[in-house]
């Protein structure tokens, strides 16, 4: 109207309902929605749970139906209350998403949430519907003198926030947490024995910025760029246990099959790991969905146990003296 172009955000989805047990004379009983665009849905029961993306562009702070998600019924819309708002921590985006269950048999919407900060990957499954969301940060690891220069060491990385609701608790938010990396697709994270698992990949850049203060002189330095793999398997309330592959990692764990003869035997599993936990192997399996039947430690501190038969011992030789002197 006053000549100024604005982007318009209109998007909603619908969930109509149908009685359709005279398929001659199917009867309208609702004409529901929510605002977004369609994330994922998924059928429990007898009830519809509907995820959607909501993006919020132009809003006007004395008008909540411009920034609030809203829900629909037969034409009519209410904005949701702000006990049903989540807000992610980290999250600095203006995307909402919203989680809403339709209860077929009354065709009503019978519970709604909604989570500040976006998500862009979705898993679903009877007990938990967990909204995930990768981003980029950048944060200053360090801070130091050299020479002439103040030096600051960045580092560019990914994670991903993962926020879960409860379908038995009208979707209330139950757990959440964030583990590194992104997420390549909805297809990186599933559901075994009550544990979620996911893999993620990271793509983690770094470089420093050095600085003369006294001839306002600033030069960049690249660091080699580092990719790694990660599975992560999480009990609902916190990681329960990492595996990373990858060129280069902190944590240096590793796991591959045994090869004996050049032959692999996918029934032997080497995991190197550099944690003491109790049980931490065989949990980690467990979590899996495999059965440990035997566990045989290799190597210890760099010492091997190689054609050393059982019960048997032998004097350290001098060069792994040396190197437990070095650890």
């Amino acid at each position: 109207e006053d000549g100024v172009w604005r982007y318009e955000n209109k998007e909603y989805s619908c969930v109509d309902v149908y009685d359709v047990s005279d398929p001659a004379a199917p009867k309208t009983l609702a004409a529901l929605g929510q605002d977004g665009y369609i994330l994922g849905s998924r059928m429990i029961g007898g009830k519809v749970y509907l995820v959607t993306n909501y993006w919020v562009w132009n809003w006007k702070e004395e008008e909540p139906s411009t920034y609030v998600p809203a829900l629909y019924k037969d034409g009519e819309m209410r904005i949701l209350p702000a006990e049903s708002i989540c807000i992610e921590p980290q999250g600095s985006s203006t995307e909402y998403v919203v989680l809403c269950e339709y209860d077929l048999s009354s065709a009503e919407c019978s519970a709604s949430q909604s989570l500040l900060g976006g998500g862009d990957t979705l898993y679903m499954n009877d007990s938990g519907i967990y909204v995930m969301g990768s981003r980029w940060t950048e944060k200053v690891r360090d801070t130091y003198t050299e020479s002439v220069y103040t030096v600051e060491y960045r580092v560019n990385a990914s994670e991903t926030e993962i926020c879960r609701f409860d379908p038995a608790d009208g979707l209330k938010l139950s757990a959440s947490g964030r583990i590194p990396g992104y997420l390549e697709s909805q297809f990186s994270a599933d559901e075994y024995g009550g544990y979620l698992r996911l893999v993620t990949t990271s793509n983690d850049s770094a470089y420093r910025i050095f600085t003369d203060d006294e001839y306002s002189f600033t030069n960049y330095r690249w660091e080699e760029r580092q990719q790694t793999t990660g599975l992560y398997v999480l009990d609902g309330a916190h990681v329960y246990n990492s595996v990373i592959w990858g060129n280069k990692c902190d944590a240096n764990d590793d796991i591959q099959y045994a090869a004996t003869g050049g032959t692999i035997d996918k029934r032997v599993v080497g995991v190197e790991l550099h944690s003491g936990r109790n049980r931490i192997v065989r949990r980690l399996f467990e979590a899996l969905g495999y059965e440990v039947h035997k566990l045989d430690r290799t190597v210890f501190a760099g010492l091997t146990k190689k054609d050393l038969p059982r019960g048997r011992w032998r004097e350290l030789t001098e060069k792994e003296v040396g190197y437990l002197k070095m650890i």
